[in-house]
C-alpha cells in the first residue's frame, strides 16, 4: 500500500464545488482525517486521504465524474510552485517540463514524462504504489493539465488522446465531452495525453486574467523549501491521531468507523495501523470508544441537544443502549450527569 504524502492544496478546489451543490465539505475533510486547516492551506497528509475525500465527495455528489470538474476548476498558483510552472515558461514544453520538475514538491512518489514518439509527444502522470483508489485523482490531475494547456493553445485545443489505468467508473461521453478527444481507459501503468510533437515550441496565446506568474528560476528557492519540508515529514504518533479523531467523530452518526475503512484512508494496512495504535497504549477499538465519551461529555453539556439526539449523533440505535455505554464510562446516567454538571463546573463531582 503505498506511503505517499501530499498537499492538501491537491484538492483545495473541493469546498467550494461541495458547497455549491449543497454539500457540507467540512465534513467531507473530517471523514478523510483532515479538519479546517486542510481545506484552506497546503498541510501535508497522506495520499491516500487525498483518495479518501475525493471518493467520498463523488459518491455525496452522485458524481463519478466530479474530478473532471475539479481539475477544470484548480488554480495553479493554490497548488504551489508546481502550478505556477504551468503558467511561467513561454512554450509548452517549458511550461510542461517546469511543472515536471517541481512536481515533487507538490506529492512524491510519482513518476513524470514528456516525450515524443513518431509524430506525437506524451505526457505521463503515474501515482507510484496506489491502488484503484487513485482513479479520480488521476482524472484530476489530467483534467488540470488540459486546462492549462488550453491556456497556452487557445480554448478550443484538444488532445489526440487521453488514456488512464483504471476502468471508466463514470459515462463515457461525459469525457470525451470534456476533453474533446477519445479516451481510452484500462491502458498502461499512468495517465497519458497525447498532441501533435509540433505543438511542444507553440508559444503562450494569453494568461489568465490577474495572472502574474513568477518565472522558473524566482520559483526555484520556494520550490526547494518546499521539498525540504516534504522531505523531513514525519507521520507520527501525533499526525495520527490527528487524523484518526475527526474521522471518528464524522462517521459516528452513520455509522462506526471500522479498522479496516480507517486504514484505507490512511494508506495503512489494518495491521499496521492496530500496531501504531499499541504503540501508544490503545487498541482501535478503545480509540473509537474513548472518542465517543469524550464527544458525550461536550454534547450533554449543550442543553438545546436532548439525550436522545446525543445518542444517535454518536450512533447509538436508541437511548438506553447511550445510557449503558455512559453508565461504564461515568458511573451515573446522562441525565444525571447533565443535572448536576454545572455544580461540577463550580468545584464539584459531575456524579
Amino acid at each position: 500500500m503505498s506511503r505517499a504524502i501530499a498537499r492538501s492544496s491537491l484538492i483545495h478546489m473541493l469546498p467550494a464545488h461541495l458547497e455549491q451543490m449543497g454539500i457540507d465539505a467540512a465534513s467531507i475533510f473530517r471523514q478523510a482525517g483532515m479538519g479546517p486547516d486542510h481545506m484552506v492551506s497546503p498541510l501535508i497528509v497522506r495520499r491516500a486521504q487525498i483518495h479518501a475525500a475525493l471518493g467520498l465527495a463523488a459518491r455525496a455528489a452522485g458524481q463519478a465524474e466530479i474530478a473532471l470538474s475539479l481539475g477544470g476548476a484548480a488554480e495553479p498558483a493554490k497548488l504551489g510552485p508546481p502550478g505556477l510552472a504551468m503558467l511561467a515558461g513561454q512554450s509548452l514544453e517549458a511550461c510542461l517540463r517546469g511543472h515536471l520538475s517541481l512536481m515533487p514538491r507538490l506529492q512524491n512518489d510519482c513518476e513524470h514524462r514528456l516525450w515524443v514518439e513518431g509524430q506525437s509527444a506524451i505526457f505521463s502522470h503515474r501515482l507510484v504504489g496506489d491502488d484503484q483508489t487513485a482513479w479520480l485523482l488521476y482524472e484530476g490531475a489530467m483534467a488540470f493539465i488540459v486546462q492549462l494547456i488550453r491556456q497556452i493553445l487557445g480554448s478550443n485545443w484538444a488532445p489526440e488522446l487521453i488514456t488512464f489505468p483504471h476502468a471508466c467508473r463514470g459515462r463515457r461521453a461525459a469525457y470525451e465531452a470534456h476533453f474533446g478527444g477519445p479516451v481510452v481507459f484500462g491502458i498502461h501503468a499512468e495517465a497519458r495525453i497525447y498532441f501533435p510533437k509540433a505543438l511542444l515550441s507553440a508559444t503562450r496565446k494569453s494568461y489568465p486574467s490577474g495572472t502574474n506568474a513568477p518565472s522558473l528560476a524566482e520559483m526555484m528557492p520556494i520550490g526547494q523549501f518546499c521539498l525540504v519540508e516534504m522531505e523531513r515529514f514525519d507521520y507520527d504518533s501525533k499526525r495520527l491521531f490527528e487524523a484518526l479523531f475527526p474521522m471518528i467523530e464524522a462517521s459516528l452518526p452513520y455509522t462506526a468507523l471500522t479498522i479496516a475503512n480507517a486504514s484505507t484512508r490512511l494508506g495503512l494496512s489494518p495491521r499496521t495501523l492496530q500496531r501504531r495504535l499499541a504503540e501508544s497504549g490503545w487498541t482501535f477499538e478503545s480509540l473509537v470508544d474513548h472518542q465517543r465519551w469524550m464527544l458525550a461529555r461536550k454534547r450533554l453539556a449543550d442543553l438545546t441537544q436532548s439525550i436522545t439526539d446525543v445518542a444517535m449523533s454518536l450512533g447509538y440505535s436508541d437511548a438506553a443502549h447511550f445510557n449503558r455505554a455512559f453508565r461504564r464510562w461515568e458511573n451515573c446516567s446522562p441525565s444525571k450527569y447533565r443535572q448536576t454538571l454545572q455544580d461540577s463546573e463550580k468545584g464539584g463531582s459531575a456524579c
